[in-house]
């Protein structure tokens, strides 16, 4: 495209230069050759066989080949025809439109000027002129004109060497462009085409993809190629250690998955006291945490949810366990419990870590719980009716002097207790209609065992799930 449209501008170009100058030239020429010629035939007289012959070479002499001579009413009396060896006589009327130019060469009293008419035609390059004559004997009276044809051939040889000409220039700049478009897909856009490919592939995770020419540094296409190739070396170095490291860091986690599942109660233990569990780490360790014990033998239960998730949550759970243990050694009663789990965090969690947490104790008919800015959990009677346990203090390890309150509320064997993570209301977009929405669906669970307790739940949530952003942890248990 690029080719034609330049060939077409610049022979254009050309042409229409050249031609307005030869066009120019020949009007140039035409008027010359009339004004030489023009004083000469005035002195010769038409009319006499002497000055008939001088005009006659006179007007071979300056190619023109064809005239007639005629007077002003329009009546031809010689005619020379191209080819012919002299001027004869002739008859017959000469052309209106010739005719009309002797009227314009008149003056108003009808006397002839000394002037000229001349009608020039690019298209044959040709030269019509009609000039008045001098004439005696062998005319009448009349005025006499003399219409002529001069056919410039050089002109015309000029004009079509001017095609041939363009012709060749065109020629030439097409063929000119054709090259440059070789050279510069062979030398160019050949190694562009190569490096867009290797980018393409290295993109798509072809680690192996290099610029896949012979780089030599000779220009700037090759020190791109060859900044391309010592980049694709950094990426794959890079990405195989990173992909190391990440194997490092997965099989690391897949044991501390292994640790931290030991933690938790098996499955004999949630037999054993009615319960069931839905447990759903983000990630390979759980920021989640909930243990069965005994304080004083009686019944408890620990359920708690670390800030975050991941290693960092799932550290801090570690802790809250380990805390836990040497608490339940002395501790007389929940509220105590979560002081010393509050006191241990704070004094080990140095960064804006926290945990929220509950604590719930089973003596007899009575249920003592504490609520460390848990998501309030769900007390299931056999009737169907549905009371929430409310918060009793601030999550542990923010403030020192936590002052965390133990409540009591009246439980009848059958009873359930139903705690959970926010995990399993923060993956809609309204977390208050879905606590709202869990609660229904426990109102139709009356009779029911903990596990399809659980089940009914979580079928709701994994249908209704926009994207999960936390882990999720269900306990259900059953009031002995």
């Amino acid at each position: 495209m690029l080719t034609v449209l330049n060939v077409i501008l610049l022979t254009s170009m050309i042409f229409e230069n050249q031609l307005d100058m030869l066009r120019l030239n020949f009007r140039l020429q035409a008027d010359r050759l009339a004004v030489t010629v023009l004083p000469r035939l005035q002195r010769l007289d038409a009319g006499t066989l002497e000055g008939l012959g001088a005009l006659d070479r006179l007007l071979l002499e300056n190619h023109i080949l064809s005239y007639q001579i005629f007077d002003d009413a329009g009546d031809i009396a010689f005619n020379r025809s191209p080819g012919a060896p002299a001027v004869l006589r002739a008859e017959g009327k000469i052309d209106s439109g010739i005719l009309r130019k002797t009227y314009e060469l008149r003056s108003e009293r009808g006397s002839t000027r000394e002037d000229y008419s001349l009608d020039l035609r690019d298209e044959d390059y040709s030269a019509h002129y009609v000039i008045p004559l001098t004439s005696s004997m062998l005319l009448s009276q009349k005025p006499v004109y003399i219409s002529a044809i001069m056919k410039v051939t050089d002109f015309e040889a000029r004009y079509r060497q001017l095609f041939i000409q363009s012709g060749i220039a065109a020629g030439i700049v097409f063929f000119a462009h054709v090259l440059f478009a070789l050279l510069a897909a062979r030398f160019f856009f050949r190694r562009i085409g190569y490096l867009a490919a290797a980018s393409e592939r290295l993109a798509a995770g072809d680690l192996t993809a290099r610029a896949g020419w012979d780089v030599r540094g000779r220009d700037e296409l090759d020190l791109l190629g060859g900044t391309f190739n010592q980049m694709a070396d950094r990426v794959e170095s890079t990405i195989r250690t990173i992909s190391g490291l990440n194997a490092e860091i997965q099989n690391e986690l897949a044991i501390g998955k292994e640790v931290q599942e030991k933690f938790l109660p098996d499955a004999a233990k949630l037999a054993e006291w009615n319960a069931s569990v839905y447990y759903r780490p983000l990630r390979e360790v759980s920021g989640d945490v909930y243990s069965l014990f005994e304080l004083h033998g009686r019944r408890a239960v620990f359920f708690a949810d670390a800030s975050g998730h991941g290693v960092s949550a799932a550290l801090v759970t570690g802790l809250a366990l380990f805390a836990l243990e040497r608490g339940n050694e002395h501790a007389v009663d929940l509220e105590d419990l979560a002081v010393h789990l509050n006191s241990e965090l704070v004094s080990h969690l140095k960064t804006m870590f926290y945990m929220t947490a509950v604590i719930l104790l089973i003596e007899g008919n009575t249920l003592y719980y504490t609520n460390a800015g848990h998501p309030l959990p769900f007390l299931i009677h056999e009737d169907g009716s549905i009371e929430q346990l409310q918060t009793t203090g601030s999550p542990l390890g923010i403030l020192p002097q936590n002052e965390i309150e133990m409540k009591s509320v009246q439980v009848s064997t059958g009873d359930r207790i139903f705690l959970y993570t926010d995990g399993l209301v923060d993956a809609v977009a309204d977390p208050d209609a879905e606590v709202r929405a869990v609660m229904d669906v426990l109102k139709f669970t009356a009779g029911l065992s903990p596990e399809e307790t659980i089940a009914r739940v979580v079928e709701r949530f994994e249908a209704n799930a926009e994207e999960i952003r936390d882990d999720v942890t269900i306990l259900c248990m059953e009031i002995p």
